[in-house]
């Protein structure tokens, strides 16, 4: 078990409220009809049920979608995970620019892509413009700082554990800590912008100090103990308790400083504990997504005369990317077609 591994059995449940691992590969193929009608067919396939049907949004039949889920195994015992999704909207129906649903736990955390289709009618024909915009997702704010931190144990976090004396152990524990304190700091003050927006600085000042403090909540001598010795295998059983310790006295931490300075009210309290649990399932679904692959295919009436795609084929465009292509930034796919007036 190597230092990376134990990051995960220690420290992702911290702050996760879902575990997700794999790659999932998202196809999508549009056909613009020339009436204005468009038909959407969705594509994903995943080695992961987690990734698939865990993390973002994915359409249902709750959405309108007609959808199939189906898994495969092959010889060697893996499974894979597919989804079929098709809808098909009439003219001057909005196009989605999601997959959730209302029923959705954390809504509005998942991938957002507004769609649009606009006919002009020109001297020299019909022009149809198709546009859809894959919206930033706030990513740097959380990544750069963490980075930062990360280089304090470059080329310790790739060994394997029986290789590390006691005192880097805990370097890399200590490490490890601090990146969970950073997302978690950078949660809270985005959840405590959004409930008290005007509160005095002070108020902010004391949580702060709280959350830097948390660091002091883990049993470092207890972790390096079940992390194993040469030969031995890690407690990730135990591991995971001490995990767990941890995310509680956090919350109890912070729950303390809100009620200490006294600005929130009981119902402001939970609705930032809300809205910190809304702030972190966003940002790790930004991070899950960013190893997702995105293949988009347009396929238009009448001849394509100006697009911003990969590659095109006929009356088709494509894109190729990846999630981080929307990390901070918008990511626009935009093709426009021309069927000739008689």
């Amino acid at each position: 078990m190597n230092i990376t591994q134990t990051r995960c059995a220690l420290i992702c449940p911290i702050v996760l409220v879902f575990v997700l691992t794999g790659c999932l590969e998202r196809k999508e193929h549009i056909v613009v009809r020339p009436d204005g009608s468009v038909k959407i067919t969705v594509n994903h396939t995943s080695e992961s049920w987690d990734d698939m049907y865990l993390g973002d949004a994915w359409p249902r039949l709750e959405g309108g979608w007609l959808a199939v889920t189906s898994s495969q195994v092959d010889n060697e015992g893996k499974e894979t995970f597919y989804l079929k999704a098709e809808a098909t909207f009439p003219p001057d129906v909005e196009l989605p620019s999601d997959y959730e649903i209302p029923q959705d736990h954390f809504p509005a955390t998942s991938t957002v892509f507004p769609t649009e289709l606009t006919i002009e009618e020109r001297r020299d024909g019909t022009y149809y413009h198709f546009k859809r915009s894959y919206l930033a997702r706030p990513w740097a704010y959380v990544a750069q700082p963490r980075e930062m931190v990360e280089d304090e144990i470059k080329g310790m976090d790739d060994r394997e554990i029986d290789e590390l004396s006691p005192t880097e152990r805990r370097k890399i524990i200590t490490t490890f800590a601090k990146i969970e304190v950073i997302k978690l700091e950078a949660f809270a003050r985005a959840a405590f912008d959004d409930v008290a927006p005007h509160a005095p600085q002070d108020i902010w000042l004391d949580l702060h100090a709280a959350l830097l403090s948390l660091v002091e909540l883990l049993d470092y001598d207890r972790i390096i103990e079940l992390m194993g010795k040469a030969g031995e295998p890690a407690d990730e059983e135990a591991l995971d308790e001490e995990a767990k310790k941890f995310e509680i006295g956090a919350m109890e931490e912070i729950d303390n400083s809100l009620r200490r300075t006294g600005y929130l009210t009981g119902s402001e309290i939970r609705e930032f504990f809300q809205r910190l649990d809304w702030h972190r399932t966003f940002y790790e679904r930004t991070e899950d997504t960013s190893d997702d692959t995105f293949t988009i295919s347009v396929t238009m009436p009448g001849e394509i005369v100006a697009h911003n795609g990969d590659n095109m084929s006929g009356h088709q465009v494509t894109w190729e990317f990846n999630g981080e292509m929307f990390r901070d930034r918008n990511y626009d796919l935009m093709v426009t077609s021309r069927v000739s007036g008689r």
